[in-house]
């Protein structure tokens, strides 16, 4: 737990493993490499991209647990995010 003035802040821990051109924003930068982050309760996938340094302008597709998150969708503690940049194709 850490504490933000008065409040205790409940911390969870969530681990992000980026592809493709995306495997930048991981520690090492290197591909297939996962990051563990600890970030407090209620955070989103959006907050999240951004603790890490995932500029918001950066477009992903971000899964959690193999399903298709939105970047409002609340993580919780455990959780594994695969981000990947958009898909196109045909």
């Amino acid at each position: 737990m850490s504490t933000a003035g008065n409040k205790k802040v409940r911390l969870i821990r969530v681990e992000i493993r980026f592809y493709a051109n995306l495997s930048r924003y991981a520690t090492g930068g290197t591909k297939d490499e996962a990051v563990t982050l600890e970030t407090a309760t209620g955070s989103t996938v959006a907050g999240v991209l951004r603790q890490i340094g995932v500029p918001d302008d950066v477009e992903t597709t971000v899964l959690i647990e193999g399903r298709h998150a939105q970047p409002s969708s609340v993580v919780g503690d455990g959780d594994h995010l695969d981000v990947f940049p958009p898909m196109s194709g045909g």
